[in-house]
């Protein structure tokens, strides 16, 4: 009795596995067929969400107000002003997907735009040296930051947090705390 349940047990199991498991006369999709699905995957809204969101809102936009959102103005600014937003989101990015968090990149913003304005307005720097200028200021500030979180083991988020209050203090004296305006070439 003893043999014949374990028998029809293991009988049981065979069946099953031999259900779930693909047999032979079931067709396979060849490498050619999943490369043919390949772009429609790479479409899905779970890939590229922000992209279908942000065609319905110009959609939306365009049916609510036709005569003031679709003209070459607003798409001028929409477009020059989302790519310093860009930018920033390109650079909070890097950090994220390695595991940790940059709470400095406005402040370094900041104090790159402060640098590159302050140098325009008070010396007779060329305006590409200038941009260079605040480049270099923004690296070393972010290598600043790196040596912290990685050598001195600080944690990203407090890290990056106080160099962040640094350089608007920085900011705040570059600027005398008044805004600063300067002339810009007109190519610029």
């Amino acid at each position: 009795v003893g043999h014949s349940r374990e028998r029809v047990l293991a009988q049981t199991q065979n069946s099953t596995a031999t259900e779930a498991s693909p047999t032979e006369s079931e067709p396979r999709p060849h490498a050619a067929e999943r490369r043919s699905r390949w772009p429609l995957r790479s479409l899905s809204p779970r890939r590229i969400s922000a992209v279908y969101l942000w065609i319905f809102f110009i959609a939306l936009f365009a049916v609510i107000t036709p005569e003031t959102f679709l003209t070459q103005t607003t798409f001028s600014l929409l477009f020059r002003s989302g790519v310093i937003t860009c930018v920033l989101a390109l650079a909070f990015l890097v950090p994220l997907a390695a595991g940790g968090y940059d709470l400095s990149i406005g402040a370094v913003m900041a104090l790159s735009l402060g640098i590159m304005i302050y140098l325009s307005i008070h010396s007779d720097i060329p305006v590409l040296a200038c941009a260079l200028i605040a480049l270099v200021a923004s690296g070393l500030t972010g290598f600043l930051s790196g040596y912290v979180i990685v050598r001195l083991h600080v944690n990203s988020f407090i890290a990056t947090l106080g160099v962040g209050q640094v350089l608007a203090g920085a900011v705040l004296l570059l600027s005398n705390n008044t805004q600063l305006i300067g002339e810009l070439p007109d190519y610029w």
